[in-house]
C-alpha cells in the first residue's frame, strides 16, 4: 500500500518540478548573459582607464 501512494505523490509532484526546472534555467540563461555583459563592461572601463593612465604618463 505505501508503495503505491509513493508513485502517486512522485507523479503528481512532476509537472510543477518541470516547470521550476524550466523557470530556473531561463532565470540561470539571463543571469548568464546579464554576467557576460557586465564583464564586458568591467573589462572595456578597466582598458579605457589603462590607456588614459599610460597617456597620462
Amino acid at each position: 500500500m505505501n508503495m503505491a501512494k509513493t508513485k502517486k505523490s512522485e507523479k503528481s509532484e512532476n509537472a510543477p518540478k518541470k516547470a521550476t526546472i524550466g523557470s530556473i534555467g531561463r532565470i540561470l540563461g539571463f543571469y548568464k548573459q546579464w554576467h557576460t555583459f557586465q564583464m564586458n563592461t568591467l573589462w572595456y572601463i578597466a582598458e579605457l582607464v589603462i590607456e588614459c593612465n599610460v597617456e597620462g604618463n
